[in-house]
């Protein structure tokens, strides 16, 4: 679990050819959906899902943020989504569910656009700070992008299986 305080209500300024919007339309959800596959493909423990019930999971949830979910395009293509819901709002927190980039914008700062504008979304909605939980063993170095972003660690856990346990 990981939190950033001392957010900003100025968002980051966009590069050329940069723009942001917050999901409204089907086709948004068509773009959402296939960035989020495009993004974990080959992530530890992602199933694909169809669009239907990726869009189900989310409207179904009584921490659904219309506003929250918040789409990068680069001259005409999205590229990138981050998702702020308010799971932790009685903490007055943002919390986001998953930020995502396509794979081929990965390394380009996208990410870190995507973040510091969701710390600046959720200091106008009123929030003293953004957590989010990041599983350490990922090997794209989430981690430390999050520690870069100025995020402290607020607890661990550790998960063990065993391959018979399905059995």
């Amino acid at each position: 679990s990981m939190l950033r305080e001392n957010l900003s209500t100025d968002f980051p300024t966009l590069p050329t050819g940069a723009s942001i919007r917050t999901l409204r339309t089907e086709d948004d959800w068509k773009s959402i959906h296939a960035l989020q596959h495009d993004a974990f493909e080959g992530h530890f423990g992602f199933a694909p899902r169809s669009l239907e019930s990726f869009k189900a999971f989310r409207l179904d949830s009584s921490t659904y943020d219309p506003e929250g979910i918040i789409i990068l395009d680069l001259n005409g293509e999205d590229i990138g989504y981050v998702e702020v819901t308010s799971e932790i709002e009685h903490l007055n927190k943002g919390f986001v569910n998953i930020i995502g980039v396509k794979h081929s914008h990965h390394k380009q700062g996208w990410g870190k656009l995507l973040l510091n504008w969701t710390f600046s979304y959720s200091a106008k909605k009123g929030y003293e700070g953004v957590e989010l939980f990041v599983d350490i063993a990922n090997k794209s170095g989430a981690l430390k992008f999050y520690e870069d972003a100025g995020m402290k660690q607020l607890s661990a856990f550790s998960t063990y299986s065993n391959p018979a346990w399905a059995n």
